[in-house]
This record gives C-alpha cells, sequence and structure tokens, in this order.
C-alpha cells in the first residue's frame, strides 16, 4: 500500500534568500535574511529571539548588482521561533486584515517572479530615469 503525505499548507512556499528587516510593534529593527515565502507567511533568519504570537512587520528588499526595490512590507503575527546555529529562525502568518491592496499586489508580483512568471529585463535595457 502506497500513502502520501498530505501538504497541511494552503499555500506552496518558494525558498528564496531576500534581504529583509523584522520591524517589531516596540520599534526594533531587525537584520534577517528569508528561506521562504508563501501567499499565507514567511520564514525568516534573525539575530534575536521574536517571541510567538508577536505582531511584526517583515520588509523584504531585492538586491541586485544594478538596482533595488522599494521595501514590500508584509504585516503579520510570529507563529514559532527557533533557535538555529545563526540566530533564530522565525515563522510567521500574514495578517490579511493589516495588508492593504497594495501589498497583496506587491506579494503576488514577488510571487510570480520566485515561480518564473515573471522576469526581470537586462540591466542594459532598464532606463535609470
Amino acid at each position: 500500500m502506497v500513502t502520501t503525505s498530505v501538504e497541511r499548507r494552503e499555500n506552496p512556499r518558494f525558498s528564496c534568500d531576500v534581504e529583509a528587516e523584522v520591524r517589531l510593534e516596540d520599534g526594533r529593527r531587525l537584520p534577517a535574511r528569508t528561506q521562504d515565502i508563501s501567499f499565507s507567511g514567511i520564514c525568516v533568519v534573525t539575530g534575536e529571539k521574536v517571541p510567538q504570537k508577536t505582531r511584526a512587520t517583515f520588509a523584504l528588499r531585492l538586491v541586485m548588482d544594478w538596482a533595488e526595490t522599494e521595501p514590500l512590507e508584509l504585516p503579520g503575527v510570529v507563529v514559532w521561533c527557533t533557535r538555529t546555529r545563526d540566530g533564530h529562525q522565525v515563522g510567521a502568518r500574514f495578517d490579511p486584515q493589516a495588508m492593504g491592496d497594495d501589498a497583496w499586489q506587491r506579494l503576488d508580483v514577488f510571487l510570480r517572479f520566485l515561480m518564473g512568471d515573471l522576469s526581470m529585463p537586462p540591466a542594459d535595457e532598464i532606463d535609470p530615469d
């Protein structure tokens, strides 16, 4: 008999290593790197422990040799935090009530880029103005 595991997640995750910042309600800003992201949440690695149920904004910025994006700000709530060799791995779910239409649209574009549905033009084709 063959059994298959059922994916618990409602949305597929995409592995990615993107510059991020975890902005906490108390004003602290923790530098981070993404591990993965989906329409429902995110996993980042940061230097400090972030307790469960902490409300935070996850600001992502794509940095390339020739350009960088404005931060994509995604509000969420920390679901878990695990100590790692290099810091803490933090998992959060996005807060649908706190996400505006702009954030949802930008997240959609970001995920489509990760899926390969969108691509960036070569650097020499981008008009700097």
